[in-house]
């Protein structure tokens, strides 16, 4: 599991400088999801959510990837909400984080000191033998200490493993006394509708002194957007170029048949300069997998081979899996 969650460490401080004026929550949906792949990640755990104000884009001028508004471009001096996971060895991670694009308000800052402390707090208080609920108090008490407890309409976290959401669920109905080596997320955030929102998502693990962090965090502040990046760049009208990626990883697969495999991924990108029809950047992405040892591990399941084994989906029985995607911007 601290595998995954370096990966989508790695992966947000890929994206994070092209949180700018003008980049969409598509855009960077999409970034998030490529990054976690060169980070090592199988898929995203949960479909990505990016966004501004409330999770679910309903006051004037939100904007949310996946929606009608995830093509408009991002203002100067708002506030991103990252919301996304990946899946590494079987093992789910979820995190999230705030990126400024621009120089918060003294308003937004006072909230995000605020959630920070909430973060710790429920943290500290993850010990054995604690109730689920009473982690989910202490979670809350600075943020409704800060005046804005109204604002933080969300339980603290969920436990979280070969699955993404598991129980316990550190909320405030929960009576599951925590156990040692149980990991769940600590998510508390402020939503302030038609304002700001501010998020921050990391997974503890309990232990007796209280909860570790188990991949730890490298900065209590926000995390500044920043310049163009190298995929935001438009190429020389009459230019193109390719570049081309390739990957071997050793990993296991929970959603088959939960034998270890070989990956080999390639990923080809190719950006051309077609100011005719108005497309700026053509990209092109393929990736072929090979799957082995499944008859080895299908002895070990009391067949004699892997054909033996009952039919499933074509996709699990297939030895070769391709994925293709062709995009362009505008």
């Amino acid at each position: 599991m601290a595998r995954a969650c370096r990966a989508v460490t790695a992966a947000m401080d890929a994206v994070a400088p092209q949180v700018v004026p003008g980049v969409t929550m598509d855009e960077l949906r999409e970034e998030v999801e490529l990054q976690l792949r060169r980070a090592g990640s199988l898929t995203p755990s949960f479909p990505t959510h990016i966004f501004t104000g409330t999770y679910a884009g309903t006051e004037p001028g939100d904007l949310t990837s996946g929606s009608r508004t995830g093509d408009d471009p991002l203002r100067d001096g708002t506030t991103v909400l990252f919301d996304f996971g990946g899946v590494v060895d079987g093992y789910c991670s979820d995190f999230g984080r705030t990126i400024a694009c621009g120089e918060p308000s003294a308003e937004v800052e006072r909230a995000y000191e605020a959630m920070l402390a909430a973060q710790e707090a429920g943290r500290a208080a993850a010990r054995p033998g604690t109730l689920a609920r009473e982690v989910n108090a202490a979670c809350r008490a600075p943020i409704e200490e800060a005046g804005l407890g109204e604002h933080f309409r969300h339980r603290m976290g969920h436990a979280i493993g070969l699955d993404v959401h598991e129980r316990p669920f550190i909320s405030p109905e929960d009576e599951t006394p925590l156990e040692v080596g149980m990991t769940f997320t600590d998510e508390p955030s402020i939503i302030v509708p038609g304002a700001f929102g501010v998020r921050i998502e990391d997974i503890v693990v309990c232990e007796e002194g209280g909860g570790r962090y188990l991949v730890q965090r490298r900065s209590d502040r926000f995390l500044a957007g920043g310049g163009f990046s190298v995929n935001r760049e438009r190429p020389v009208e009459g230019e193109s170029t390719t570049n081309a990626e390739l990957t071997v990883s050793l990993g296991y697969d929970r959603f088959a048949y939960d034998f270890p495999r070989v990956d080999v991924s390639v990923t080809a990108a190719a950006f051309l300069s077609l100011t005719q029809s108005g497309r700026e950047r053509l990209e092109v992405q393929a990736r072929l997998q090979r799957e082995l040892a499944k008859d080895f591990y299908a002895t070990l399941r009391g067949y004699e081979s892997y054909d033996d084994e009952p039919a499933t989906a074509d996709a699990e029985k297939n030895d070769w899996g391709v994925t293709f995607a062709l995009g362009w911007s505008f």
